[in-house]
C-alpha cells in the first residue's frame, strides 16, 4: 500500500456510509464511458442525478455523524467556479433587464404576434442542461477532494481508473482488430477503421485513454517505491534492480502497452500530440521529484519508452499517413473559429447563453461552412461565445487555479507528490486539447478529469491542514 499520513477517521455508521458513498461514486466514474461516454441526455441526466443524491447523503452524514470535513481548499476556487454558474442562471431567467435579452426574442415576438419570455440565452433549455452538467462535475471534484484527503483512497481512485482504462483499451482493440461494426449494447455503429472503444468520436476516446495512461504511469511509480513482499522478488540487499523492476512493473507496463496501442489506433492527430505532451510533462515531473535510485529511474523510463515504441510499431502506420493529410474540415475549423470570434465581439459581456452554441452560431454561419457544427472545436472560444468573456475567464481561471495548486503540491509535498503530479499532467492534456476540440464537453471525460483533480488537490496538502468536524 502507498505511504499514509495520519488522518482522523470517522467511526461507526458514519464511516460505513462514507465508504459506501465513495465506492458508489468511484463506480459511477469508471462505468460512465460505457453508454458512449455518457454523451446522451438520459445518461448525463442520470449521472447528474446520482452525483446529486450522493452529495446530499454525504452532507447529511457529515452533519449527523459529525464527520471530518476538509477546509483546506482555497476559497478562490469555489468563488471562481460559482461565477459562471450564477451567471448561467441569469442567462436563462427572466429576471434581467430587457436590454440584456437577445434581440432574437423580440423579433420572434413581433413576427408571430405573441408574447414570449425574453432571456439572455438564445436557448434557455440548453443553458439549464449545461448548468446541470457543470454543477455535477463540480460536485464530483468536491467529493473526491474530501475523500482523497486520505492517501489510501487516493491510491484506490488511481488504481480503479488505471484498471478501467486498460479494460476500455482492450475492448476497443478487440472491436478494432475483430472488425466488429457495432458499439457495445447501444446499437450505435462505429468506424471499424480506427479505435474508438465505447466512444463515438476517436478524438474523445484518445483523451480518455491518455487520462488512464497518466494514472497508470503514476500508479507504476508508487508500486516501484513500495517494499517488495513477494517471496519471488530479489532481496533488496543484493544488486538485482532489473529483476526487482520486472517483478514490480510488468503488470503496469502491459497495461501501458495496451492503452498506448489503442491510443495510437485512434488515429487522432490532436489526441496523440496532446497526449504525448501530457506524458512528457508527467515524466519530467517524476524525473525531477523522484527519490528512486538512478538504476530504478533508468529502468522505469526505459521500460515505459520501450513499451510505447513497441506499441507504436504495432498501430502507428495509419496515424502517420493521416498526419500527412489535410482535410476540408481542417480549413473549415479555422473559418468557424473566425466566425465565433466575430460573434463574440458582437456580444462580449453577456454571451449568447451557456450551452447554446448550436443555436447561436446559426445566425453567423456563412456559405463557406459546408459541414454542420454544433461545437466550435475550441472550448475557449465556445465558452467565451456562450458565457461572455468575463464569466468564461472565471471558468478558465478555476481550472488554472487547480493546475497551480497541483503544481504547488508537487513542489511542497515530501510524500505522495505523485498525486498532484497526476493533476498537472491531466490538466496539461485537457487544456491543450481544448484548443482544437471539445473533449471536456463529453460527460465521462469531464467527470474522470474531475475525479483526478479531486485526488490531486486532496493530496496537494498535508493532512495536518485545516479540517472541521
Amino acid at each position: 500500500m502507498p505511504e499514509t499520513d495520519k488522518v482522523r477517521k470517522p467511526s461507526g455508521s458514519g464511516k460505513k456510509i462514507n465508504a459506501t458513498i465513495f465506492y458508489l461514486l468511484l463506480s459511477l466514474v469508471v462505468l460512465s464511458p460505457i453508454p458512449i461516454g455518457s454523451n446522451r441526455p438520459w445518461s448525463w441526466s442520470l449521472v447528474a442525478l446520482i452525483v446529486s443524491i450522493l452529495t446530499l447523503v454525504w452532507i447529511g452524514n457529515s452533519i449527523w455523524n459529525k464527520q471530518v470535513v476538509s477546509l483546506s481548499l482555497p476559497s478562490f476556487i469555489p468563488f471562481l467556479f460559482l461565477i459562471p454558474c450564477i451567471w448561467t442562471v441569469l442567462q436563462f431567467s427572466a429576471f434581467v433587464p430587457d436590454t440584456w435579452s437577445h434581440p432574437l426574442w423580440k423579433l420572434t415576438e413581433k413576427s408571430l404576434d405573441i408574447t414570449i419570455q425574453s432571456t439572455v440565452s438564445v436557448s434557455p433549455d440548453d443553458s439549464l442542461v449545461a448548468l446541470m452538467r457543470l454543477i455535477s462535475y463540480g460536485l464530483v471534484f468536491f467529493l473526491f477532494f474530501q475523500f482523497c484527503r486520505n492517501p489510501n483512497r487516493a491510491y484506490t481512485v488511481l488504481k480503479w481508473l488505471s484498471i478501467a482504462s486498460i479494460f476500455y483499451a482492450l475492448f476497443g482493440l478487440i472491436v478494432y482488430w475483430g472488425n466488429i461494426n457495432i458499439l457495445f449494447w447501444t446499437g450505435q455503429t462505429g468506424d471499424v477503421n480506427k479505435v474508438t472503444s465505447t466512444f463515438i468520436n476517436r478524438n474523445h476516446y484518445a483523451i480518455y485513454a491518455t487520462l488512464g495512461l497518466v494514472c497508470l504511469i503514476a500508479l507504476m511509480q508508487i508500486i516501484l517505491k513500495q517494499k517488495s513482499r513477494s517471496p519471488y522478488t530479489s532481496p533488496e540487499n543484493q544488486q538485482h534492480p532489473i529483476e526487482t523492476y520486472i517483478f514490480k512493473s510488468w503488470k503496469p507496463l502491459l497495461g501501458i502497452m495496451l492503452i498506448t496501442t489503442a491510443l495510437i489506433g485512434t488515429q487522432s492527430r490532436g489526441g496523440v500530440v496532446c497526449g504525448a505532451i501530457a506524458i512528457v510533462v508527467l515524466l519530467l515531473v517524476i524525473l525531477v521529484r523522484s527519490n528512486l535510485t538512478p538504476k530504478y529511474l533508468l529502468s522505469s523510463f526505459g521500460g515505459i519508452c520501450l513499451i510505447i515504441l513497441l506499441a507504436s510499431t504495432i498501430s502507428s502506420e495509419p496515424l502517420l499517413k493521416r498526419m500527412q493529410q489535410f482535410q476540408l474540415t481542417d480549413s473549415e475549423r479555422i473559418t468557424v473559429f473566425d466566425l465565433t470570434i466575430d460573434a463574440t465581439r458582437d456580444n462580449p459581456w453577456i454571451g449568447f447563453g451557456y450551452g447554446s452554441f448550436n443555436h447561436g452560431f446559426k445566425m453567423y454561419r456563412t456559405e463557406d461552412v459546408k459541414y454542420s457544427y454544433d461545437k466550435t472545436h475550441n472550448s475557449y472560444l465556445e465558452n467565451s461565445f456562450e458565457l461572455g468573456i468575463p464569466a468564461a475567464i472565471s471558468l478558465f481561471l478555476t481550472v488554472l487555479g487547480l493546475m497551480f495548486l497541483s503544481l504547488r503540491g508537487v513542489i511542497r509535498r515530501q510524500r505522495n507528490w505523485i498525486y498532484p503530479a497526476t493533476g498537472v499532467a491531466a490538466t496539461t492534456l485537457v487544456a491543450s486539447h481544448s484548443l482544437i476540440d471539445f473533449s471536456l464537453q463529453i460527460p465521462s471525460i469531464a467527470i474522470t478529469y474531475s475525479a483526478i483533480m479531486g485526488l490531486a488537490i486532496g493530496q496537494s496538502y498535508s493532512t495536518s491542514s485545516r479540517s472541521k468536524q
